[in-house]
């Protein structure tokens, strides 16, 4: 079965089973319900746009799994790059808008939002020093030979 009809069936009967019984369409608690039913389906496919089916699907079950909804290994943050962590902090923040804010969703962000910090911050450095060491027109080896030059002299 493709994935889209899957997640077809799964929204369908999602949206079957959480609206009340429509015994007249006239009624405004029936209307409220079909507004909250189109607003509900409205979201659930923006945070799969978004973030995934995968995760959105976890997600409405109250399963929030790290790795999904982020795209990004939590064990090994440390070695992605500044723009990845901010694309992942996206996808949560994404998921926190159309989903609504949990525990789990805020506890994610604020790892991904300090490790872009730092990371950041080390990317800003590397690049100061690379920059540093260009102005001073020295490699290592550069540097070595010169020493040798200057001890040849004495």
């Amino acid at each position: 079965m493709k994935t889209k009809n899957l997640t077809l069936i799964i929204l369908l009967t999602s949206l079957i089973v959480s609206s009340q019984p429509c015994y007249s369409m006239e009624s405004t608690e029936n209307m409220g319900y079909m507004q909250r039913a189109r607003n509900w389906a409205s979201d659930f496919i923006n945070r799969c746009r978004y973030v995934g089916i995968l995760a959105t699907i976890y997600a409405t079950m109250g399963k929030y799994d790290f790795n999904k909804i982020t795209g990004l290994d939590e064990t090994k943050l440390s070695t992605y790059k500044a723009n990845q962590l901010e694309n992942a902090q996206e996808r949560v923040e994404k998921m926190i808008e159309f989903g609504g804010w949990s525990p789990d969703l805020n506890q994610f962000f604020l790892i991904l939002q300090t490790q872009y910090q730092q990371t950041l911050s080390d990317e800003e450095a590397a690049a100061t020093e690379k920059e540093m060491a260009q102005e001073a027109n020295l490699s290592y080896d550069e540097e070595q030979a010169v020493k040798e030059i200057m001890r040849e002299k004495k």
